[in-house]
């Protein structure tokens, strides 16, 4: 998913790869890339969503 955002507070950078994206307490995406054009940049995240059922089977099964 891209991401635009209209301050430059919230944009992420190089070295963010990794960070959530939080919407209403939870989360909806980790960085994965920015893009930039003209001055201007986009990050792109991947969606947790996509990954829900994987993400569900490593917190419910650890490592013995």
């Amino acid at each position: 998913m891209c991401i635009g955002v209209f301050s430059r507070r919230g944009r992420i950078s190089q070295g963010d790869r990794g960070t959530p994206l939080v919407c209403n307490g939870l989360a909806q995406g980790v960085a994965s890339f920015l893009r930039r054009r003209f001055r201007r940049s986009s990050g792109f995240f991947t969606r947790v969503a996509l990954f829900r059922n994987w993400i569900d089977s490593v917190l419910n099964n650890p490592p013995a």
